[in-house]
C-alpha cells in the first residue's frame, strides 16, 4: 500500500505537469533554442575565438530541430483545439449526420442513421453541451416527477421538461450533460459513453412516466438515506463541534444510529456495516466505512470522512454504483452532490489513493432540491 501510494504522489504531479504545459510547449521550444543559441555565442565570445565548422554545425542542427518541434506541436495543438468544424467531423465518424449547422449559434443537429433520433451539439468554447430533445404528451407534473426520480439514478444528466401548445405532444423533454472540453482527443474517447448516458436516461425517463406508480419501489430508502443524508449531516454536526471526532471511530455506535433511521425492512442488511480503516497523515485522519452491498444505482460500496484534526473542516466521499457497473468517485454536502469520473472495478485501494489526490476536478456538480425530494446523485 506504501509503496503504491509513494509512486502515485510521484507520477500523478508529473502527469498535472505535463498536461499544464502542453499548450505552452510551442514557446518552450522557443525559450530552449534561445537559450542554447545565446549559451555558445557566449562561449565563444569568452573563449575569443572564431567559430569552427563542427559549432556551426552543431547551431544549425538546434535551430532545425527547434523550428521543426516548434512546428509540430503547433500543428498538433492546432488540430486537438476543440472547434464545431471539429466537433462536426467527428460526429459524422460516429454515423451522426449533421442536418443542421447553426455557427451564429455554434449548434449542430444530427441524427442517428435511422433518422429515428435528433441529438444538439452545443459548444460555447470551453463548455460543451450534448442534448437529446424529444416531445410527447402527457400530465406534466407527472412527468417532472419521472425527471426527477431519472436525475437521482444517472449522474451528470440534467432534464427539463416544459409544456407546449400542441394538444397531442404537450410535452418537450430535454435530457442534457455539459461538460468543459479542452481537446478533441477527450470529447472522441466520451462521446460515446455520453450517448449510452443520454439514451439510458431518455428510456428510464419514458418508463416512469408511463408506469407513475412504481417508481418508488426502485429507490431503497432505508439504504440511501443513511449514506447520502444521514453521513454528510454527521460529518457537518462534527465539523461545527456539537459531537465529538470519536464517534467516526466508534462502529457500534455508527451502526446503531444507522440502524434506527433505516427501517425495519434494513436492520438486517446495515449488520454488515464496518469500519475498513482508520489512516492519520499529520493533521488530517481518514475514516473508511463499509456500507451494505449494492443493490440498485445509486447505492455506495464505500464512504469516507477526510477530517483536519484541529480545525475538524471534514469531507465526506463514496464510491457509488451506477451505470453499466461502474462506479462513480463522489462526494455529498447537505447541499450538493459532485461526481468526479467513474472506476471499472469497486476497488477500495484506488478509492483511498483517489481521496488523498489533491486538486481533485468534478465532472459534474449538482445542487441538492429542496427539502422533501432526494437529493440528485
Amino acid at each position: 500500500m506504501k509503496s503504491i501510494l509513494k509512486k502515485e504522489k510521484i507520477v500523478r504531479p508529473i502527469k498535472r505537469t505535463a498536461e499544464a504545459i502542453r499548450p505552452a510547449a510551442p514557446y518552450l521550444y522557443g525559450a530552449i533554442a534561445i537559450g542554447m543559441l545565446l549559451f555558445i555565442l557566449l562561449d565563444l565570445s569568452i573563449r575569443d575565438r572564431e567559430p569552427d565548422w563542427s559549432t556551426w554545425i552543431l547551431l544549425e542542427t538546434v535551430i532545425a530541430m527547434t523550428a521543426g518541434g516548434m512546428a509540430y506541436l503547433s500543428v498538433r495543438t492546432r488540430k486537438n483545439k476543440p472547434s464545431l468544424d471539429a466537433i462536426s467531423r467527428l460526429l459524422r465518424a460516429n454515423n451522426l449526420k449533421p442536418i443542421d449547422e447553426d455557427k451564429d449559434e455554434n449548434t449542430i443537429l444530427v441524427q442517428t442513421p435511422d433518422a429515428q433520433t435528433t441529438y444538439a451539439f452545443l459548444f460555447d468554447d470551453p463548455q460543451f453541451f450534448l442534448r437529446y430533445p424529444f416531445y410527447c404528451s402527457g400530465d406534466l407534473q407527472k412527468a417532472r416527477a419521472a425527471a426527477a426520480e431519472v436525475m437521482d439514478q444517472r449522474f451528470m444528466v440534467k432534464i427539463c421538461v416544459e409544456q407546449t401548445d400542441d394538444p397531442q405532444n404537450n410535452l418537450f423533454v430535454n435530457i442534457a450533460i455539459e461538460t468543459t472540453l479542452q481537446r478533441m482527443d477527450l470529447l472522441q474517447e466520451i462521446l460515446p459513453f455520453y450517448l449510452r448516458i443520454v439514451n439510458s436516461a431518455a428510456q428510464l425517463f419514458l418508463e416512469k412516466f408511463e408506469t407513475p406508480d412504481e417508481p418508488a419501489a426502485c429507490r431503497r430508502t432505508g439504504i440511501y438515506d443513511p449514506e447520502y443524508r444521514w453521513f454528510p449531516m454527521l460529518v457537518e454536526t462534527i465539523s461545527n463541534g456539537k459531537i465529538a471526532l470519536e464517534a467516526l471511530a466508534d462502529e457500534d455506535w455508527l451502526r446503531t444510529n444507522i440502524q434506527q433511521i433505516c427501517g425495519e425492512a434494513f436492520v438486517q442488511e446495515w449488520n454488515a456495516f464496518r469500519i475498513k480503516s482508520i489512516n492519520t497523515y499529520g493533521n488530517y485522519k481518514l475514516f473508511v466505512y463499509e456500507f451494505p452491498e449494492p443493490r440498485e444505482i445509486p447505492e455506495a460500496r464505500y464512504g469516507a470522512v477526510w477530517i483536519e484534526t484541529l480545525s475538524r473542516q471534514a469531507e465526506y466521499y463514496t464510491l457509488e454504483y451506477s451505470l453499466d457497473n461502474r462506479w462513480v468517485l463522489g462526494s455529498m454536502t447537505r447541499e450538493q452532490h459532485a461526481n468526479y469520473g467513474s472506476i471499472d472495478t469497486p476497488d477500495l485501494k484506488r478509492f483511498i489513493l483517489w481521496i488523498l489526490e489533491s486538486n481533485k476536478e468534478p465532472e459534474c456538480c449538482l445542487k441538492r432540491r429542496s427539502e422533501g425530494v432526494e437529493p440528485v446523485n
